[in-house]
This record gives structure tokens, sequence and C-alpha cells, in this order.
């Protein structure tokens, strides 16, 4: 069994320029993402295991080798599920129960000149007041949320 991770369908999500802004509305806390951890949110749609991930930091950003790419994914991964905005599956991937296999899947994206620089991904948690401090949001702002 291999472990695969796929986002908490419970957790909104808030794109912000390379950043995304994450809700657990059940904990009513807020994280935000830089850009390589809103990278790895955005391939959460579909479950992934950090192999697959950190295969794709490697081929969608600069500077960066696969070590570093997979220590710095499982680390993420693991902070991701202890905040419960990510869930965990155990997945016999590459085994369909008819018998037949299917390849494990990653995605790659093409090599280019333009790729960003790679940056350690950082997850900071944040309250509301936090949240609405950060991004200059007025009080009367907090109703949409409340």
């Amino acid at each position: 069994m291999i472990s695969a991770h796929v986002r908490n369908p419970l957790v909104e999500a808030a794109p912000l320029q390379d950043e995304t802004i994450l809700l657990n509305p059940d904990k009513n806390q807020f994280c935000v993402l830089n850009r390589t951890a809103s990278f790895i949110w955005n391939k959460l749609t579909v479950a992934s295991t950090t192999d697959a991930l950190a295969a794709a930091i490697c081929s969608s950003f600069s500077g960066v080798a696969m070590e570093v790419a997979f220590a710095d994914t499982d680390r993420t991964l693991e902070e991701l599920l202890s905040l419960k905005f990510v869930i965990s599956r155990a997945e016999e991937l590459g085994n369909e129960p008819d018998g037949k296999k299917t390849p494990i899947a990653i995605p790659m994206a093409p090599p280019g000149p333009d790729l960003p620089t790679y940056e350690c991904p950082r997850l900071t948690l944040m309250n509301e007041d936090e949240v609405l401090s950060a991004f200059q949001v007025p009080v009367v702002a907090t109703t949409w949320w409340g």
C-alpha cells in the first residue's frame, strides 16, 4: 500500500497571486501558502503521492534537486495533514480490481527557461483578525465569513 494525499473536501481555498489562502471552517482556521506550497495544494485535486508531487516540483521549478523536493514535499504534506487541510488515503496504486496494471502518472511540465525559481514551501497559520489585517480587508467584510 502506498499513501496518497488529497484535499480535505471541507476546506475552502482562494488564490492570491502566487499564493493561496485556505480556510478550514470546522476549526475556523486560515492558512496562507506560498508559491511552492500552493503548487502542492493545486496538485492535490487528485490523490497524489509524495514521489509524484516531488517530481512535479522538479519539472515545474528551477534550482531544485529531487532529494530536496521530496523532503520539502513530505514535510509540507505532514503539516497539511496535521492541520486537517489534507487527508491521506492508503491505496494500491497501479493495480486495478480486474488485475490490469495502471501506470502511476507523474505530472510533468515541459522544460523551459521561464520556470519560477524554487522556494521552500511555507505555511503560515492565521486567525480571522490576522487575515483581515494582512490583506487590509475592511471590518465590514467579516460578515461575509461569519
